[in-house]
């Protein structure tokens, strides 16, 4: 007669307790549209647009897109539904934004894809005002022709540097931005900067008084080699 083995006892089976993350309790997707909300424009004053992405995404119960949640892993059943959502605020926010502020928000995220990166990307902006504002002012003047491979590179480059700065009120004219600018490209492109000149021209008659559109105007001169007057 074989030997009786005793019973084997095994410990009683946890239950598998899944980590909350920023897919739970998020409704089923649906392709909606959300509302517009009134669009960031001065980063001093971000507290209000703030208030109202998060009230408006409360009301939908995306609030957990945005927050401090870890994203889920890709195998999470979730995870699917998440990224739809996530994909879908991101996009929203970014519509919520003034233009300036999105060229600004390029350096800062590398990939707007999902909603958290985007809404603490522009956060950050606002948070760190002072540092970004002087970064940026102190970026343009470091910025030189020789630094790029053409003008209309260059031109594109300073233009885009400029409104930047303007976003962040560093003080920056853009009579004073063209003025450099046109100082930079004076040897290698002579008669379209004799044109430049006859617009910067206008603004002295006006107290230096440049707006946007006439800066423009002053850019596209080097990009399409001249300009009417």
């Amino acid at each position: 007669m074989p030997p009786v083995m005793p019973p084997i006892f095994l410990p009683p089976t946890m239950p598998y307790i899944m980590e909350r993350t920023q897919a739970t309790n998020l409704p089923e997707f649906e392709d909606i549209t959300l509302p517009e909300i009134a669009s960031l424009s001065d980063l001093e004053d971000s507290y209000h647009w703030r208030e109202n992405v998060q009230t408006t995404l409360d009301q939908f119960g995306l609030l957990p897109v945005i927050s401090d949640l870890k994203q889920p892993e890709i195998f999470h059943p979730d995870f699917k539904n998440w990224r739809q959502w996530s994909t879908i605020v991101s996009e929203w926010l970014l519509c919520s934004i003034e233009p300036e502020l999105y060229l600004s928000l390029q350096r800062y995220v590398p990939n707007f894809t999902f909603a958290d990166a985007t809404f603490q990307g522009i956060i950050s902006m606002s948070s760190n005002y002072d540092l970004h504002r002087t970064g940026h002012l102190l970026e343009l003047w470091g910025m030189h022709r020789g630094d790029y491979h053409t003008l209309v590179a260059y031109v594109r480059a300073w233009r885009e540097q400029v409104i930047i700065c303007r976003t962040f009120k560093t003080g920056l004219s853009y009579y004073s931005a063209a003025k450099v600018m046109i100082a930079q490209l004076q040897e290698e492109a002579p008669s379209d900067c004799i044109l430049a000149h006859r617009l910067v021209a206008y603004c002295d008659e006006d107290n230096e008084a440049m707006n946007r559109n006439q800066f423009n105007t002053v850019v596209e001169a080097f990009i399409n080699g001249g300009m009417p007057f």
